[in-house]
């Protein structure tokens, strides 16, 4: 066969396949942007938590979809202690800032 190269190795352990399975197909990536939906709430409430959907993060930059430009300025105005609040509950995880777009929520 042109262009292939079979390796004659034997089975592989699942711990070792499974990790970049998941990286491929974006499964990781929902999965941290679940967690960091729950840290969210715990940092802005449940009030302002509805109208928002994290993202993820990107180059140490949470990004936050949010319903309307009413709850962006909100956030805005409240972002010091939003900051304050994640570095305390996500340790070990960098955040510098929070970016956050308007667009559809559910």
């Amino acid at each position: 066969m042109y262009g292939s190269r079979r390796t004659t190795r034997g089975p592989r352990r699942i711990g070792e396949i499974l990790p970049n399975l998941l990286a491929r197909h974006g499964y990781a990536g929902e999965r941290a942007a679940d967690q960091w939906g729950r840290v969210w709430e715990e940092a802005v409430g449940t009030q302002l938590a509805r109208d928002c959907r994290v993202a993820g993060v990107r180059s140490g930059v949470l990004q936050v979809t949010v319903r309307s430009s009413a709850v962006v300025q909100e956030l805005t105005f409240k972002k010091k202690e939003i900051m304050e609040s994640l570095v305390k509950k996500v340790e070990g995880k960098e955040i510098c800032d929070i970016r956050y777009r308007v667009g559809a929520v559910d």
